[in-house]
């Protein structure tokens, strides 16, 4: 197995440039000191994620991603992160953006939160959503 994997399922996507997405996302496991075990990132469909939604955290609505830590270590990325590709679309247009960037900007987002981030608050999202903006001008310059 791969340190960090890419699945779709039932998204027919090409992803340009898988290389530079796990690149970005080593970089911010190492700003965070954490270790990488595995990281499997599944790109899915909308009601799939709103399922998983609703069974493991409780909320019946769609979101464009889901992070679950599996880590029994501290400081180690053992995870799941669940994409809709659907959101990723919407956002993308509703912000006037690449599908690209915003499935970059969102992985980010998720692994973000692996490493600790919370965006629980007002305060917090500003900054996430900096932390975010940073590590996506550095996967695209």
């Amino acid at each position: 197995m791969n340190l960090i994997n890419i699945y779709k399922e039932n998204v027919r996507y090409l992803i340009k440039n898988p290389q530079k997405i796990k690149k970005i996302i080593k970089r911010i496991i190492n700003d965070y000191e954490y270790s990488l075990v595995y990281l499997n990132m599944i790109i899915t469909q909308d009601e799939n994620v709103r399922v998983i939604n609703n069974l493991y955290l409780g909320k019946d609505n769609y979101t464009d991603i889901i992070s679950f830590d599996y880590s029994e270590t501290k400081r180690n990325i053992e995870g799941e992160l669940y994409i809709s590709f659907d959101r990723i679309k919407e956002n993308a247009q509703k912000y006037k953006i690449s599908i690209d960037n915003e499935l970059v900007r969102i992985i980010i987002h998720g692994v973000l939160h692996l490493v600790g981030e919370n965006d629980d608050s007002a305060s917090n999202k500003l900054k996430m959503r900096q932390k975010e903006d940073m590590y996506l001008n550095l996967c695209f310059t």
